[in-house]
C-alpha cells in the first residue's frame, strides 16, 4: 500500500528541559483514519473489478496495512513510555531541599506533564478511529470479495490483542500516575509534609459522591485523566508504582486492581429497596463486603457497611459507616433469635475482628453493630443481591478530600437462595467461567465514582464529561439495579430506560416457555413480592412481565402519565421531594370538599323539617342528597389517590380535569334548586350570617390575661403532640408528655400592671425515655413523678408501661422504675387521695361503644430500679380494683377517656370523643356537673388530650378599671346553661347581673386558671375560668364560650 494511506506517529519532542516538553511534544497526524478508509476502499474497488477478482492482492496490502499500523502504535506507546519514564526522573532529580525549589520550575514540569498525557489520549483515540476504520473496509470486503478468509472475524481477533487491546496502555497509565504524584512531592518539599504512608480505610464518610458509566472503549482516556488527578491506591503499597518489582505492569487490570464482592440485605417484601427508590429521608442500606477472588474464611473479617441517606433540608449529609467481624460470626448476626443485641456481646463480636480497637473507636464500631442487628431485626433482612468487581482506585494516602474509583466487569447476581441454618451466602462461584443467565447479569458499562471533600472540585474530570468520555449516572446503584433484576417490584430504577439495559428488566419475552411457567411457582409473600427465602436449588426468577402488557396497563391507568415498563413504574432520576405541607394542604382539600357536602345535607335537612316538607320540598331534599353523596364520594377518592401519590413520591397525576367539571355542575344545580325552593331573599343573607358569626366565634381566641396560648413555634407539628397536662408548682411550670419526652412550660403570673402573662421563657425537657409513647402523666409528691406509656421500648410493641422518675439535678426527673400494665389503650391518669391513702387511676379502653372505657385504681408502687433491663422480664403491676364502668358511661355513645385530674376534692375526666368533661366527688362518689370544651381552629375535634386546674392568688386588691382587663363573669350580659344533678334541680338557668362602677370594691383573692392541651394541631391554652354554683362546674370567659 502506498505510504498516503499511512498515518505518521512520530512526534518531535525533546526532552533536554521541562519547557522544551511543554511545548514541542505533540503527535503529527498527517493523514486521518478516513483516508486509510478511502485508500483500502479504493484498492477493493480496483480489485473488485477485476474478473476474475484478484483477492489475493488485497489481502497482502490489507494485511500490510493493519501491521503497519500496529508497528506504529506500538512505537509511539514505546516513546511515550519513555519519555514518561525520562520526564519522572528529572523530577525526582529536582526535588530540592525543603524550602529550594522554584516554582516556575514546577510550573514547567506540570505542563510538560500534561502535554504527555494530552499526546497519549490523542493516541488511545487515534487508535481506536484507526481499528473502526478497519472494521468497517474488511465487512465492505466479505461483501464485495469471496475468499476462504472472512475479513470481517480476522480483524475483530486481531484487535484483541495488543496494540489494540486496552492492556497496552498500562504502564503509561501507570508512569503518568507517578510523574503527577513526584509534582505534588516536589509541591510539598517545601513544606516538608513527609513522605505518604501506608493508607488505612476510615471508618465512616462524608463526601460528595457522583456516579457515572463509562463505555469500555473510553477507559484509557479515562485512565489517564485519573492518573493525572490523583495517584493509584493499592492497599498497603507506597513509593512509584512503576519500579515495584513485585506489580507486574503487562494487565492493569490484573496486576493493581482488586476483587470486590458485596452481599446486600433486604425484607421479604423489599422494604429498604422501596425506601432507597424513593430517596426517603433516613433510608438506610446494609451490605456485607469483602475483599479478594475467593470468600473469607472464618477466621477472616468481613466487613459490615451501613449507608443512611439524608435530605439536605435537615442540614446532614448522607454517611456510610462500617464494621468488621468475622466470617464465622455473619450466621450469629442475621439470625440472632435475641430482638437488641447486648453491649458486651457486640464488643467481643468487634474485637474478635479487630482487636486492636480501643476507646472512642470501639465505642463508635459497637454502637454501629448494634444498629445493624436492630435493622436486622427490624426488617427480617437477609442475603438479597450480590454485586463483584474489580476495582481500582485513585488517592493520596495523605488525604480522603478526593477519592476516584473504577468498577469494570461488574456482576449482580441473586442470593436469594440462602436459609437460615446454612451458608449466609450462595455458594461460591468464579464469575469468569459462568455466563449471564437467570440468576446474575453483568452491568453494560464500567462504574466511575467521584467522591469529593467539601469545596473540592476538578477541571480534568469536568473536561471528561463535556466530551462524553464518561455519562451521567447519578444515584445508580448496584443493589436497586440487582433487586429489581431478581425481584418483582413495582417501581424500577430510571435508568431501567437505557437501552443498555433493556436486557437487565425485560427479558419475558426471551424466556423459555418451561420458563415462563416455572415462574408460577415462585414463592410469594402476602404483599405479594417475591419471597427471599426460596430454595437453593430454584433457578427461577420474577422478571419483568411482556411488553404487551404495557397496553393493558395503560388502559387501567390512563390517568398516570408516567413512564411505564411492564407492570412497573420507572422512578424519575431526580427524586420528588415532599414537604409536610403538601399533606395539610390535601387535608384542607379534602375538608373544604366535604364542607360543600355538608351544606347540601343541612339544607336539606332544614326542607324537610319544613311545614311544607312533602311534595316538591321533599323531591328538592332528596336530590340535594345525592349531590352530597356525589361530592362526598369524589371527595374520598380524590384525597385518597392524591395521599398514595405524594407517600409514593409521584411526580404526576394531581390534576383532576373530569372532577370539577362534574362537581360544579352539581353544585349549579344544587344552588339553582335551592333558589327555587327559598324565594326569601332575606332567609338567605340571614343564614350567611350566621355562618360567617358563628366560623368568628366558634374557636377560642387569645385575649391577653383571660385566654393565653402558650408559644410552641419551636416544635415542628409531625414531632410534637402533646398528651397531658400536670401542674409543677414547685417549679412553677406546666408539665406536658409528648411521644417520648416530657416538657416543662412557664406558667402565668402577675404581671406590673396586674394582668396575667405568660413568662417569655424557653420550653425544657425534664424527663425522656427513648421509644417511648408517653399518654398521661402525675405526681404523688414534689419530687416523685409517674408516667403511663403505650409503647413496650424493648419489644417496640404495643403495650401498656408505667415509669416512676424521682425528680435530680436541675430539676430534671431520672426513671428509677418500670412496671407492665394489663390496661389496654391507657390514656389518662390522676392521683386522689381518700383519707390517709393515696392511689392512681387509669384509665383504659376495649373496643368502642358506651361500656368501651373504665378506670381502674392502682395502689402506688414503690420504685423497683428496673429500665429497660433485657435479661429480667419486666413486672405486672396488679390493679387494686375497678370504678363503675357505667356512671362514667352514663349517656354518652363513646366514652373514650383522654385525660383525668384531680383538683380540690373532685376528679375531672376529660371524654375526648364527647368533647365534655365531667365531675365527679371523690368524697361522696356522686356526678357533680358536666361541661363541654373550647374549638380549636384546623382541628378535627376530639382531639383535647390533657386538663390541670391551677388556682393563683391576687397581688393585692383591685379597682374596677383593673378589672375590666381581666375576666369577670359578672359584667357578662349573656345566659348560660350548666347541666348539673343536685338533690333539689337538675338544671339551672343563671342569669349574670349586669354591673360594673368605678368606685373601688372588694374581688376574689385567686383566680382559677384551666389548662388545656391539644394533640392535632399541636396547642397548650392557659384559660381564666369562673368556678360555677356547683362543685365541679365551670364558667368560660367570652374568649373561649363554648355556649355561644
Amino acid at each position: 500500500m502506498s505510504a498516503k494511506g499511512k498515518i505518521d506517529f512520530s512526534a518531535t519532542t525533546t526532552h533536554t528541559g521541562a519547557s522544551a516538553l511543554s511545548t514541542k511534544m505533540r503527535i503529527d497526524v498527517k493523514e486521518d483514519p478516513t483516508e486509510i478508509r478511502r485508500s483500502l476502499e479504493k484498492a477493493l474497488h480496483d480489485v473488485a473489478s477485476n474478473d476474475p477478482p484478484k483477492s489475493e492482492q488485497f489481502y497482502d496490502e490489507f494485511a500490510s496495512t493493519v501491521e503497519s499500523m500496529e508497528q506504529a502504535i506500538f512505537a509511539e506507546i514505546a516513546q511515550q513510555e519513555h519519555y514518561a519514564s525520562s520526564l519522572l526522573r528529572s523530577i525526582e532529580l529536582t526535588i530540592p531541599v525543603p524550602g529550594e525549589h522554584s516554582p516556575q520550575l514546577e510550573t514547567d514540569f506540570r505542563q510538560a506533564a500534561q502535554a504527555q498525557v494530552h499526546n497519549s489520549k490523542l493516541l488511545s483515540v487515534k487508535a481506536k478511529e484507526v481499528a473502526q476504520a478497519l472494521l468497517d473496509v474488511s465487512r465492505l470486503a466479505d461483501t464485495k470479495i469471496s475468499t476462504d478468509i472472512t475479513f470481517e472475524k480476522t480483524v475483530q481477533e486481531r484487535l484483541l490483542f495488543e496494540p489494540w487491546a486496552q492492556s497496552s496502555f498500562t504502564k503509561l497509565v501507570v508512569l503518568f500516575s507517578d510523574v503527577f504524584e513526584a509534582l505534588r512531592d516536589l509541591k510539598e518539599a517545601a513544606s516538608a509534609s513527609g513522605k505518604a504512608g501506608v493508607w488505612v480505610a476510615p471508618d465512616s464518610f462524608e463526601r460528595k459522591t457522583t456516579k457515572y458509566w463509562v463505555p469500555e472503549e473510553n477507559l484509557p482516556e479515562l485512565l489517564m485523566t485519573c492518573a493525572s488527578e490523583a495517584p493509584f491506591l493499592v492497599y498497603g503499597k507506597t513509593g512509584r508504582l512503576s519500579r515495584a518489582e513485585d506489580i507486574p505492569l503487562d494487565d492493569l487490570w490484573k496486576n493493581l486492581s482488586s476483587k470486590i464482592s458485596s452481599i446486600y440485605f433486604d425484607s421479604p417484601s423489599l422494604a429498604l429497596y422501596k425506601e432507597r427508590i424513593k430517596r426517603r429521608e433516613g433510608a438506610q442500606l446494609l451490605r456485607a463486603r469483602w475483599y479478594g477472588e475467593k470468600p473469607p474464611k472464618p477466621d477472616q473479617p468481613v466487613f459490615l457497611e451501613l449507608k443512611t441517606h439524608h435530605e439536605s433540608w435537615i442540614f446532614a449529609k448522607s454517611v456510610k459507616e462500617r464494621v468488621a467481624i468475622l466470617e464465622r460470626d455473619m450466621n450469629a448476626f442475621l439470625y440472632s433469635m435475641d430482638s437488641v443485641m447486648s453491649e458486651g456481646y457486640a464488643e467481643s463480636l468487634v474485637l474478635a475482628a479487630t482487636p486492636k480497637l480501643k476507646g472512642e473507636k470501639l465505642a463508635k464500631a459497637i454502637d454501629l453493630l448494634i444498629r445493624s442487628h436492630t435493622l436486622v431485626v427490624r426488617h427480617k433482612l437477609r442475603p438479597c443481591v450480590r454485586s463483584t468487581y474489580d476495582r481500582l482506585a485513585f488517592q493520596s494516602s495523605k488525604s480522603n478530600s478526593l477519592r476516584l474509583t473504577l468498577d469494570r466487569k461488574v456482576v449482580v447476581s441473586d442470593e436469594r437462595g440462602c436459609k437460615q441454618g446454612e451458608q449466609w451466602y450462595v455458594p461460591f462461584e468464579p464469575y469468569e467461567s459462568k455466563p449471564d443467565g437467570s440468576d446474575r447479569r453483568t452491568i453494560p458499562f464500567a462504574v466511575f465514582e467521584i467522591k469529593l471533600g467539601e469545596g473540592q472540585e476538578s477541571t480534568a474530570l469536568n473536561e471528561c464529561i463535556d466530551n462524553g468520555t464518561i455519562l451521567d449516572a447519578a444515584k445508580f446503584s448496584k443493589f436497586l439495579t440487582g433487586a429489581a433484576t431478581f425481584n418483582t417490584v413495582n417501581h424500577l430504577p430510571y435508568w431501567a430506560d437505557h437501552p443498555a439495559f433493556q436486557t437487565f428488566f425485560y427479558q419475558a419475552s426471551a424466556l423459555s416457555s418451561s420458563k415462563l411457567s416455572s415462574l408460577r411457582d415462585v414463592p410469594y409473600n402476602n404483599d405479594g413480592e417475591i419471597s427471599l427465602t426460596a430454595s437453593c436449588s430454584s433457578n427461577t426468577v420474577g422478571s419483568r412481565r411482556d411488553r404487551n402488557d404495557r397496553k393493558s396497563s395503560k388502559k387501567v391507568l390512563p390517568f398516570l402519565p408516567q413512564r411505564v415498563r411492564g407492570n412497573a413504574f420507572v422512578a424519575p432520576k431526580k427524586a420528588v421531594r415532599i414537604e409536610p405541607k403538601t399533606y395539610f394542604a390535601n387535608e384542607r382539600t379534602f375538608i373544604q370538599w366535604v364542607s360543600a357536602a355538608l351544606f347540601l345535607v343541612t339544607t336539606s335537612a332544614i326542607l324537610l323539617e319544613a311545614e311544607n316538607g312533602e311534595g316538591y320540598a321533599k323531591l328538592t331534599a332528596t336530590t340535594l342528597l345525592i349531590f352530597a353523596l356525589i361530592i362526598a364520594i369524589y371527595a374520598v377518592g380524590l384525597y385518597y389517590f392524591r395521599l398514595w401519590l405524594l407517600t409514593n413520591a409521584r411526580p404526576y397525576g394531581y390534576i383532576s380535569h373530569f372532577g370539577p367539571f362534574v362537581l360544579t355542575g352539581a353544585a349549579i344545580a344544587g344552588t339553582w334548586v335551592i333558589l327555587r325552593q327559598i324565594r326569601l331573599v332575606e332567609f338567605q343573607e340571614e343564614i350567611e350570617r350566621s355562618v360567617e358569626e358563628a366560623k368568628s366565634k366558634a374557636f377560642v381566641q387569645a385575649d391577653p390575661g383571660v385566654c393565653m396560648e402558650h408559644d410552641i413555634s419551636s416544635f415542628s407539628p409531625l414531632e410534637f403532640e402533646p398528651s397531658d397536662a400536670l401542674m409543677d408548682l414547685q417549679r412553677n411550670q406546666l408539665l406536658v408528655p409528648s411521644l417520648s419526652e416530657i416538657y416543662g412550660f412557664p406558667l402565668p403570673e402577675w404581671n406590673s400592671e396586674g394582668v396575667l402573662e405568660i413568662p417569655n421563657v424557653s420550653s425544657s425537657i425534664v424527663a425522656q425515655v427513648e421509644l417511648a409513647d408517653f399518654e398521661a402523666i402525675t405526681l404523688v409528691d414534689d419530687d416523685t413523678l409517674y408516667a403511663v406509656s403505650e409503647i413496650d421500648i424493648t419489644t417496640l410493641e404495643q403495650s401498656a408501661q408505667m415509669y416512676s422518675f424521682e425528680r435530680g439535678d436541675f430539676g430534671r426527673f431520672e426513671v428509677t422504675g418500670q412496671w407492665k400494665l394489663e390496661t389496654p389503650e391507657p390514656e389518662g391518669m390522676a392521683m386522689i387521695t381518700e383519707g390517709k391513702s393515696s392511689s392512681l387511676l387509669v384509665s383504659g379502653q376495649i373496643g368502642e361503644g358506651p361500656l368501651s372505657a373504665f378506670v381502674k385504681r392502682f395502689e402506688v408502687p414503690e420504685p423497683n430500679g428496673m429500665f429497660n433491663d433485657i435479661l429480667n422480664s419486666t413486672p405486672t403491676l396488679e390493679a387494686s380494683r375497678n370504678r363503675n364502668e357505667r356512671l362514667l358511661d352514663s349517656d354518652m355513645e363513646d366514652p373514650k377517656i383522654g385525660a383525668m385530674t384531680y383538683f380540690e376534692g373532685v376528679l375531672y375526666v376529660l371524654h375526648r370523643k364527647a368533647k365534655v368533661v365531667r365531675a365527679w366527688d371523690m368524697e361522696s362518689g356522686t356526678f357533680r356537673a358536666e361541661w363541654a370544651l373550647p374549638g380549636v381552629p384546623d382541628s378535627k375535634g376530639k382531639q383535647w388530650q390533657g386538663l390541670a386546674f391551677q388556682r393563683i392568688e391576687r397581688p393585692g386588691r383591685a379597682t374596677s378599671i383593673e378589672r375590666s382587663t381581666a375576666y369577670n363573669p359578672k359584667n357578662n350580659l349573656r345566659r348560660r346553661r350548666v347541666q348539673t344533678i343536685d338533690k333539689d334541680q337538675e338544671e339551672r338557668e343563671i342569669e349574670d347581673n349586669v354591673g360594673g362602677n368605678d368606685e373601688e370594691e372588694e374581688v376574689d383573692t385567686s383566680v382559677l386558671v384551666l389548662h388545656l392541651t391539644h394533640d392535632t394541631p399541636a396547642a397548650i391554652w392557659s384559660i381564666v375560668v369562673k368556678e360555677g354554683d356547683v362543685k365541679g362546674s365551670i364558667e368560660y370567659p367570652p374568649c373561649a364560650d363554648v355556649f355561644r
